[in-house]
């Protein structure tokens, strides 16, 4: 005689998914809540040193290597077009005072409307800080490693260059004098 057995197959109820699933949602609505964009971590990181950088400035950090999802600085830079990269750290008194200086012209001299963004290389110490800056410099010796710098690249060519503060002229004019040659190479 042949023996039949019912298999056993446990069931969820219904409420038990519903509730597993608001849970989920409210954990993941909280970690979305708390992430800050690009643009705030550079904000905030500036802000902490005492730093006149606006909250809605134009700056967007890369790495030279880039990440899964965010290019790298030399692909954006073969993608042509206008590239201006900001090199610069919080930790660097020359940084502090010149990045707001660097936001405000770049709207006010309208570069914005040749690009949107200036991309921030933060300038770091570490391992992994080092490894990413030494192949930035090995791709591109002629800049020096000192910061701040802005530099602008115009179709993977180096247009315009503006390095820490010169004595004798105000930040101002020399961030000025750099966006209008940015002009004058884009235009």
């Amino acid at each position: 005689m042949a023996k039949h057995y019912n298999t056993v197959t446990p069931k969820i109820p219904r409420e038990v998914l519903i509730g597993a699933g608001v849970v989920l949602g409210v954990i993941l609505s909280l970690l979305l809540l708390t992430l800050r964009s690009n643009e705030q971590k550079i904000y905030d990181m500036y802000d902490e040193v005492g730093a006149e950088l606006s909250s809605d400035h134009p700056f967007y950090e890369v790495t030279f290597n880039g990440s899964l999802f965010n290019a790298g600085i030399e692909d954006r830079i073969n993608e042509g077009g206008l590239f201006i990269l900001y090199i610069g750290s919080p930790q660097c008194p020359a940084c502090v005072a010149t990045i707001g200086s660097i936001a405000d012209y770049f709207y006010s001299e309208g570069v914005d409307a040749y690009t949107d963004t200036i991309y921030y290389y933060h300038d770091y110490v570490g391992a992994a800080a080092n490894r990413d800056r030494d192949a930035f410099t090995e791709a591109y010796p002629d800049i020096a490693r000192t910061s701040p710098q802005v530099i602008a690249f115009l179709d993977g060519v180096i247009v315009a260059r503006y390095q820490a503060p010169a004595e004798g002229v105000t930040i101002e004019r020399q961030v000025k004098t750099f966006f209008e040659n940015v002009i004058d190479q884009a235009s």
